[in-house]
């Protein structure tokens, strides 16, 4: 198998560009794209008109997001949507209106001027709930917005960085662009992503954004990685991975990149997997003061990162999710979502509860509501539990290991991620599988997280090994003998026992037999190889 996990890989050199580097346009980006304009409509653009000219400024605005999209290959692996924003923001078009450029820039081209104040949260938030939801985009594409305006937001102004932290912690790549010397600059510095050399431009005339489209489209096209001698990563993780310092892979959906073979390897392993997930008061605790991310919406897409890597299908694997703070609560079993999209949709729909940490809840919730028969699971996989917390249990906090035991003797191999500094270390080994190193993962912080994914990713995706295999066989011995399979062997004794004394016979030899069955099946349960 090892032979076929070898996938061919795109290789990209990650060119970091400077205001004065001479480059050429790129004919094809270095993967998919879903790119979406948030275009600024409101009233000062029109005030910018010279006398006599109007809509001169709406314009130049709409000629140089066409000539982006002409410098873009759109239709060859490119998609683009528009959304314009003044006191509302509006969807112009998503990424499936159009696929090609020529439409593309005629639909650009049609958007009507309208005027009005600048709502630059609604329209971060319209692109994050209608355009990178799990179901209008693409897993495996690129995710770029562009943000195009000449002034500062007057509605709803203290949502607007928040907003653009939720856009960006969905796996969303900002670009900002200023125009005029009437902008905030460090307003717009802290929608956009990292590192805003490349990210925020400023551009002082709207005559001028011409001369800015090399600047932003290669960045678009191919992301640069940090320097330094041995970067782990690249600027988006979740889809790129370095190999030296100027190159690049990117692994396909449901093959993930090898440090070891310094090849992309497939997901090799079939499975059951339950997500159980710290939803505690702790988690937005360590929030940063000036809002720059929320440490919950940063966990919720890690869990999608590990999703991109796992080959999700009714016949592959299958996902089950729970999450935990005072209480524990199913948010979807095994059967409910059969892709990638519907799972992130859900993961992405999960509300932030707080309270404390019941640990030993997310346990049991796992083993009985996602690896219950009745939930779909299937004997014949392996079933897999995924539990990140950043804490220490409070509630119940006796049978968090009982519950661990349980579920391990139960077959489950359980992964556990900690997460900061605070967390109990020998309460979470305690709940992960054997080995603990390649079972149990830590992270300093939320930030972090995607730090260990490499790893998780290999652990989860690497074959049984003999102490899961022995689980395995534990618990297919287990359900052997439940009791709708002692009824069937009651059945069979039945039929050897004599009209006369039926009653009596019948209940004794059941009883024997039971007994004589169980104890076999225990004797061959604990003596597994």
């Amino acid at each position: 198998m090892a032979s076929r996990g070898r996938l061919q890989f795109v290789v990209a050199t990650c060119i970091i560009i400077t205001a004065r580097a001479a480059i050429d346009i790129p004919t094809d980006c270095d993967g998919d794209v879903d790119l979406t304009f948030l275009i600024d409509d409101s009233g000062s653009l029109s005030e910018a008109d010279p006398p006599g000219r109007p809509q001169y400024t709406w314009n130049l605005l709409k000629t140089f997001t066409k000539n982006v999209v002409r410098s873009l290959p759109v239709g060859r692996g490119t998609r683009v949507a528009a959304i314009r924003f003044s006191t509302d923001a509006h969807l112009q078009f998503d990424f499936s209106s159009h696929s090609d450029s020529a439409s593309v820039q005629d639909a650009l081209q049609g958007i009507k001027h309208t005027g009005g104040n600048t709502n630059t949260a609604a329209a971060l938030r319209l692109a994050r709930t209608r355009l990178y939801n799990g179901a209008a985009d693409r897993a495996s594409a690129r995710k770029i917005v562009v943000l195009l305006t000449d002034g500062l937001s007057n509605l709803d102004v203290n949502s607007t960085e928040p907003e653009a932290t939720r856009l960006k912690a969905a796996g969303v790549d900002v670009f900002t662009v200023g125009i005029t010397e009437y902008i905030h600059r460090d307003h717009l510095r802290r929608i956009a992503s990292e590192p805003h050399e490349t990210r925020f431009i400023h551009v002082l005339e709207f005559t001028r954004l011409n001369a800015i489209i090399p600047k932003l489209v290669y960045p678009i096209c191919w992301l640069p990685v940090p320097t330094g001698p041995t970067p782990e990563k690249c600027l988006i993780p979740r889809c790129e991975e370095c190999v030296t310092e100027d190159t690049c892979i990117r692994c396909q959906v449901g093959w993930y990149w090898d440090t070891a073979s310094m090849a992309c390897e497939e997901c090799q392993v079939h499975a059951d997997i339950a997500f159980v997930i710290d939803n505690s008061g702790s988690i937005r605790d360590k929030n940063p003061e000036d809002k720059s991310y929320d440490n919950y919406i940063l966990l919720k897409q890690f869990v999608k990162n590990i999703l991109a890597r796992l080959d999700i299908g009714p016949e592959t694997t299958r996902v089950g999710a729970v999450r935990f703070s005072t209480e524990a609560r199913l948010m979807f079993d095994l059967v409910q979502f059969n892709n990638t999209n519907n799972i992130n949709a859900a993961i992405d729909g999960t509300t932030f509860e707080g309270g404390k940490t019941n640990t030993a809840g997310g346990l049991r919730i796992m083993r009985t509501q996602v690896f219950g028969g009745s939930r779909g699971d299937r004997p014949e996989v392996r079933n897999v539990g995924i539990v990140i917390t950043d804490g220490v249990s409070t509630v119940d906090k006796s049978q968090t290991l009982v519950e661990a035991k349980i579920a391990k003797d139960d077959g489950i191999v359980i992964f556990v991620v900690g997460v900061t500094d605070k967390i109990n270390e020998a309460e979470l080994k305690g709940i992960a599988s054997e080995p603990i190193a390649t079972h149990y993962f830590n992270s300093t912080s939320i930030r972090q997280l995607d730090t260990i994914l490499q790893e998780l990713t290999k652990s989860v995706c690497s074959p049984d090994n003999p102490s899961e295999t022995r689980n395995r066989k534990r618990r297919e011995l287990s359900q052997s003998i439940q009791p709708n399979n002692i009824a069937t062997h009651r059945e069979q004794a039945s039929e050897t026992v004599t009209d006369t004394d039926q009653t009596h016979s019948e209940t004794s030899l059941v009883s024997r037999a039971a007994e004589h069955l169980h104890t076999l099946y225990m004797a061959i349960y604990t003596n597994l190889p």
